[in-house]
């Protein structure tokens, strides 16, 4: 059985996108968890996933926002994913060698997601990488004794990120894989000063995982930016 947790907003979101996708994802057996009222999302999961250890049948805890559609068919990929050896988080894009608190700065990207800027291939579909959008989070068994980090986390940015370093750090597995879903997101980062203050606080949290640009990178990003307004 698998354990589903959505952080519902107003709006009406939920009952629009997320909601109808759920009826045909979950099956009998399965337990939806929606927090509505909260004031940040890692209060939110940590409810669902206090509950999801309570069951022990309990194959995965998928969290997804309000305006993230599942399409048929991505139960058994789900399933699939958090099964394979040593994984213990799964998105549908991610980055490794994260050169600041946001996941798509990584050195190498992964993945495809199909949201408000269109059908996005941004490297192989299936990869290990060290973090993961937070639109789609599969945890697998394996890491469902970790916790997202309210105290540095307390609003709605960097709980993906940091608690996707939390599964890297304990030796699991953060992957990709094709998962078919659409984000209907706005296309912005919505509140941009606890925005700017999550990335502030993944990056003195993190300092081993999160590396900016050395020197040479620097060197070698201007020279290649040069050369390409020659060309």
């Amino acid at each position: 059985m698998i354990v589903v947790g959505c952080c519902v907003g107003p709006g009406g979101r939920f009952r629009r996108i997320a909601g109808p996708s759920l009826e045909t994802f979950t099956t009998a057996g399965d337990e939806v968890v929606l927090i509505e009222g909260a004031s940040g999302i890692c209060a939110a999961y940590n409810a669902v996933m206090k509950r999801a250890r309570t069951l022990e049948a309990c194959e995965g805890v998928v969290l997804l926002h309000d305006d993230l559609e599942l399409f048929d068919g991505v139960r058994a990929e789900v399933l699939k994913a958090v099964a394979e050896p040593g994984v213990g988080l799964v998105g549908v894009v991610g980055g490794s060698d994260l050169v600041h608190g946001k996941w798509w700065s990584g050195r190498r990207v992964a993945g495809r997601v199909i949201d408000s800027r269109g059908d996005r291939h941004l490297g192989p579909a299936s990869a290990d990488v060290d973090a993961v959008d937070g639109c789609l989070l599969v945890v697998a068994p394996a890491a469902l004794s970790l916790d997202f980090d309210e105290s540095s986390f307390p609003d709605f940015h960097g709980y993906d990120v940091d608690f996707s370093l939390q599964v890297r750090e304990a030796g699991l597995r953060v992957v990709t894989r094709e998962l078919g879903c659409r984000h209907h997101d706005k296309g912005s980062a919505g509140d941009v000063p606890a925005f700017e203050r999550a990335m502030r606080a993944l990056e003195a949290k993190w300092p081993t995982w999160i590396r900016p640009h050395s020197r040479w990178e620097r060197l070698a990003r201007r020279t290649h930016r040069a050369a390409a307004a020659l060309t």
